[in-house]
């Protein structure tokens, strides 16, 4: 065997006198403290978590969780990344893409972000194996969250319809949205849900254009806007927009809050889903489905007031007003009487908008 190198000896298996292609390690995901630790850098200030195409599965997400918990905050004082006057961090991006995440793991690792007060102005999650549970969690974190994102990228995942309305209901429930970006003025979301599942694209976004204008009209003066909601990239052939520009963007003026793009292009629907991405319980009372998939059980002590107002009082204020007006559309169609109260929260009204 003189004639193999020692990198093909090490890394190739053999069987009946052949060598074989290296094997997808037994247990993927399983990373030590230092590789966890060189996932972190730091750049004009701001933090970036690098976890990408690590085949992170939802146990190893637990291990990074544990360890971000305490190794993170000494990445934070060892390297004196800013913190806002609230607290939070601003993560220039987290990326755990290319992965074989499900909804447990990126519900572990979004609830670790929040605990850490670690806000990402670029998510990536595409190529994992998410589903509605991931999408209804993303729901509460972008909600209870103080600084919006600039983009997030979840293509190449499971998410059905329900979850992309989720996560375009807390775009309209936060009024942190559109955000400002440094040199660029105020930006809609880059919001990129390709090639998953989510049914009738095109009428979802007319639907979701209507239901996320009634949201804001809702909410103070200061949320409320004359113009789309949505921005529409059907086809990027010929079109200007991009992640820091929206030729919807007014100058001073409106801005749309999400720019959805190349949503007509999802997967074939014989494609069989994951298990990882069906944790979602249908047959459980949607409301309290959602409620599993919350950041935290009731907001933190430690937000500002300013914060609290966004995200509780304006949600509650629209949900109590849709519940006095007209019973609720379900997923499935199906109408269910309201019964919002001081208590609730946007990710447990879930099925209330915008479905059509």
């Amino acid at each position: 065997q003189g004639w193999l190198s020692r990198s093909t000896l090490r890394n190739a298996s053999f069987g009946r006198g052949r060598a074989h292609a290296p094997c997808v390690p037994l247990c993927p995901g399983v990373m030590s403290a230092d590789e966890f630790e060189n996932s972190l850098a730091v750049r004009d200030g701001l933090i970036e978590i690098h976890m990408q195409g690590r085949q992170l599965d939802n146990i190893g997400a637990e291990r990074w969780c544990k360890w971000a918990r305490e190794g993170v905050q000494a990445f934070v004082r060892a390297n004196a990344v800013h913190q806002r006057s609230d607290g939070f961090l601003i993560a220039r991006e987290v990326n755990f893409s290319g992965n074989v995440l499900g909804d447990r793991g990126v519900h572990v690792i979004l609830r670790t972000l929040y605990g850490l007060k670690i806000g990402a102005r670029i998510l990536k999650l595409f190529r994992n194996n998410l589903g509605r549970a991931a999408a209804s969690a993303l729901m509460d974190w972008l909600v209870v969250t103080p600084i919006p994102s600039f983009e997030l990228h979840l293509s190449h995942n499971y998410i059905p319809r329900e979850g992309a309305v989720d996560i375009l209901k807390a775009v309209a429930y936060n009024t942190a949205y559109p955000p400002e970006r440094p040199g660029r003025g105020k930006v809609p979301l880059w919001l990129r849900l390709e090639q998953n599942i989510v049914a009738s694209p095109d009428e979802l976004i007319s639907a979701a254009e209507g239901q996320m204008n009634k949201i804001r009209s809702f909410g103070s003066s200061t949320a409320k806007t004359s113009g789309p909601m949505l921005c529409y990239l059907k086809d990027p052939s010929g079109n200007p927009c991009r992640s820091d520009f929206c030729i919807l963007s007014k100058p001073d003026g409106h801005c749309p809050l999400a720019q959805v793009t190349y949503l007509a292009n999802q997967r074939n629907t014989r494609i069989p889903v994951p298990k990882e991405a069906q944790e979602w319980n249908q047959r459980r009372e949607q409301r309290e489905e959602a409620a599993r998939w919350r950041m935290s059980t009731a907001p933190s002590a430690s937000m500002t007031p300013t914060s609290r107002q966004t995200v509780m009082s304006r949600p509650v204020e629209v949900l109590r007003h849709e519940a006095k007006a007209a019973p609720v559309a379900g997923a499935d169609g199906s109408c269910a009487a309201s019964d919002a109260g001081p208590s609730r929260r946007p990710s447990e009204a879930s099925d209330s908008v915008p479905p059509p």
